[in-house]
């Protein structure tokens, strides 16, 4: 009989609290809502950066401000793109700091996110312009017509399709394209530049001090060298770079112990491509036996590849 009454009991007590929950405003409100719970006892890094100190622990990321004393926390609900933290890290050159993840994952927040918007748009233009022009073969066409022009492209199909006023606000934007590119582009030399030789960033003379030689170089280039001819060579260079990324995520791989070949295939075709690339290009090796181009390339290839594999076997 008494197991009837504490049953009848908890029942009511259930009833009674859920019916306070609701008819409580102020609990009513935050039940439901997702709340972080992480670990901040343990400290294993720690970056300062700026007015803010920043601490990893436990795979939880929180600041402290140095003036105000307030901590915020970073998780996933506050705009993190992993959970599992491994390191974080402070580049004194630029004044930057990078979240690396378990997954290999990282967290830069400065040009990124405009890089990948300048990739969907070319992408998008480029559907615009097999569209236009009926696939790619006379995409092709077009840019024999118009002598590679991408500015005149542009101008011709907004001009058709949208008509002069659309048209001269489309040359805008896409002009802000190029130069944004140009500055990312830039910024990047003058950023690596930097780095390799311990020149900080952080006062305006030192950045025009690494900035002028590279602006005196591109514009060596641009009046010695064709443009058809620096493009080529632009887009070896952004292969090759794909190249070292590819590698350098396979041997990320080969360390922890995850399959290799998501990486090696691509980069053994990667690195193949730019190989043979360098003995048949009329203005690299430009060797006429085509056969032996190859071959030589895919030697490279296998040299390059046993390099990779011996070096991260000694790690």
């Amino acid at each position: 009989m008494k197991r009837w009454w504490i049953f009848i009991l908890c029942i009511l007590a259930s009833t009674w609290t859920t019916s306070y929950c609701y008819g409580n405003e102020d609990m009513s409100n935050t039940m439901y809502q997702w709340r972080s719970h992480m670990a901040f006892t343990t400290i294993d890094e720690v970056v300062v950066l700026g007015e803010k100190v920043f601490a990893l622990s436990s795979n939880a990321l929180f600041s402290v401000n140095k003036t105000t004393e307030e901590i915020e926390y970073y998780t996933r609900l506050s705009g993190l793109s992993g959970a599992h933290i491994d390191h974080i890290s402070h580049n004194k050159v630029v004044d930057r700091m990078l979240i690396t993840y378990n997954d290999g994952r990282i967290d830069a927040h400065d040009y990124v996110h405009y890089m990948i918007a300048e990739s969907i748009i070319a992408l998008i233009w480029a559907a615009i312009g097999m569209t236009f022009w009926g696939g790619v073969e006379g995409l092709n066409a077009a840019i024999a017509e118009y002598g590679g022009s991408a500015a005149k492209m542009v101008d011709v199909i907004t001009d058709t399709a949208l008509g002069s006023a659309v048209a001269a606000c489309v040359l805008v934007g896409v002009v802000g394209c190029a130069v944004t590119s140009g500055d990312t582009a830039f910024r990047c030399a003058r950023l690596i530049v930097s780095d390799m030789f311990g020149i900080s960033q952080k006062s305006l003379f030192k950045r025009v001090l690494v900035s002028l030689p590279l602006f005196a170089v591109a514009l060596l280039m641009i009046f010695a060298l064709p443009f058809q001819t620096i493009w080529s060579y632009f887009a070896w260079c952004n292969q090759t770079l794909a190249v070292l990324t590819l590698w350098c995520i396979t041997v990320y791989l080969f360390r922890i112990k995850k399959p290799v070949v998501i990486g090696a295939v691509p980069a053994l075709i990667m690195t193949y491509v730019c190989s043979s690339y360098i003995f048949i290009s009329p203005m690299m090796c430009g060797m006429e036996d085509r056969v032996l181009a190859y071959l030589l390339g895919g030697v490279l290839t296998v040299v390059v590849s046993v390099v990779v594999f011996f070096k991260a076997k000694r790690g």
